[in-house]
């Protein structure tokens, strides 16, 4: 029997497992109480089983418990559970492959010198050129949380291509073509390509344009600007000393003063009020007014209407030339109307023998120094530096040899197209004032009075004939 005043013996507490979770759910940890007065330690079970009464059953760390269970840190916060975050995803992005914001500036030289000139205002494109590549975005993967709920991050808007007029998508989606040749053109989040330029006026606020399409400037070309284009050219006001090269039509509405400086280049008809010191090259020709000027056609020239002069110009074309009136009483020379020749088969057929003769001297230059070497190699003196020379001059007399071939044959078959050609027919159904010059094939005849109403041609036996203007 226990005396009275005997103390109480403590009751044993065994280790109390209190769990906690973490913000958002991702993270639980436990802070395990020591056992007291004999108590029992943690054990992994009881671990597992707190885990389960507080509803987390994902993420759970079984191997750490473990290894709490067989050395416990009592007292201490320990993560027993971790959930998986959501990764977010990426935006798609677009890819522009030419300049998005046009900003006028000098091209600069191979020399290093800005070209004030070439501006930049036009980026020509070409049908199937990319514009536009698109990375797709990517889509996060979702997360789960200690309690296993399964945690979904925001959903990335697909990116699209910014499609406008006259371009393609390609079949995988990701790329943005052009459809036809033109100016690609950002406007607002639509990428287009115009396959027709408007321009108010061409001077130095634009620089020289180069355009793979139709081109139509509503005012003027300035002098010294330049305006290429792949299709026609429509002009509504003058062109004053510029120059216009076009593989279509031009037209231009006002007139025509090259200044001495243009030139008007169309591979298909040019169309104007009148032309001024100026050169123009084209198919056809049709204006009323021809003044100091080199006007030359692959078929005619037509100088007609009402008031319709030509005036100390020379005018060529291979099949026909009419006009109403050459020279005045005040100015009766320097003019002269000329068919039956191609005038760029005339103009090349006189550019080939200087380009002949030039290969054929830089050929004689190059034979003496194969001489110095052939010499040097039979002297058995010739170094490395001099092999190395003596290839190169052999390469480059080999090219100059295929140049030169080439040239002759060109000439040849210029020569033999000129014998073919010498046929055409001239018109003037106004007066054709004296000391002109009628050119038809190899025959020319020196106008010495006026003559009114006359039609020119060609027979072989008799030379040039005149006759009366239908």
């Amino acid at each position: 029997m226990q005396p009275k005043n005997a103390a109480s013996k403590p009751v044993p507490r065994d280790a109390v497992i209190n769990v906690s979770v973490g913000k958002n759910n991702n993270e639980a940890y436990m802070r395990v109480v020591e056992p007291a007065d004999g108590g029992a330690d943690v054990t992994e079970s009881q671990i597992l089983n707190a885990l389960t009464a507080a509803k987390i059953i994902h993420g759970i760390k079984r191997d750490e418990i473990a290894e709490f269970a067989r050395y416990p840190r009592y007292g201490v916060l320990t993560l027993v559970a971790e959930g998986e975050l959501c990764v977010y995803g990426v935006k798609g992005e677009l890819d522009y492959r030419f300049s998005s914001t046009r900003v006028l500036q000098p091209t600069i030289r191979p020399d290093g010198t800005a070209d004030y000139r070439n501006l930049g205002y036009v980026q020509n494109v070409h049908a199937g050129q990319v514009l536009v590549v698109r990375t797709p975005a990517v889509q996060g993967t979702p997360g789960r949380d200690v309690y296993g709920k399964e945690i979904f991050p925001p959903k990335i808007p697909e990116i699209i291509l910014p499609r406008g007029k006259n371009t393609v998508i390609s079949d995988d989606g990701l790329e943005l073509l052009a459809a036809v040749d033109g100016q690609v053109d950002l406007n607002g989040r639509t990428v287009a390509v115009l396959d027709m330029l408007t321009l108010e006026n061409v001077d130095f606020s634009t620089g020289n344009i180069d355009f793979v399409g139709n081109v139509t400037v509503n005012g003027d070309i300035g002098q010294n600007a330049k305006v290429q284009a792949d299709g026609n050219v429509t002009v509504k006001g003058v062109v004053d000393g510029g120059t216009i090269i076009a593989k279509g039509n031009i037209i231009i509405q006002g007139g025509y003063n090259g200044r001495n400086s243009g030139e008007i280049r169309a591979e298909g008809s040019f169309k104007t009020k009148f032309v001024q010191n100026g050169i123009v090259r084209a198919r056809e020709v049709e204006t009323s007014v021809i003044i100091n000027s080199l006007v030359s056609a692959k078929d005619a020239v037509r100088v007609l209407g009402k008031g319709a002069l030509v005036l100390a110009s020379t005018l060529q074309a291979r099949n026909t030339i009419e006009c109403v009136n050459v020279g005045s009483d005040t100015s009766r020379g320097d003019n002269t109307l000329e068919v039956g020749n191609d005038p760029e088969l005339l103009k090349r057929s006189r550019e080939l023998p200087r380009q002949i003769a030039d290969i054929e001297k830089q050929m004689a230059q190059l034979n003496r120094l194969r001489d110095v070497f052939s010499q040097l190699r039979a002297a058995n003196r010739l170094d490395e530096d001099k092999a190395e020379r003596a290839n190169s001059v052999e390469i480059t007399f080999t090219r100059f040899q295929e140049q030169l071939g080439e040239l002759s044959l060109e000439r040849e078959e210029c020569e033999e197209a000129l014998e073919k050609a010498g046929y055409g027919i001239i018109i003037v159904s106004g007066t054709l004032f004296p000391y002109a010059m009628i050119a038809i094939g190899p025959d020319r005849l020196k106008i010495t009075n006026n003559e009114s109403f006359v039609r020119y041609t060609r027979k072989e036996a008799e030379g040039i004939v005149v006759g009366v203007a239908k």
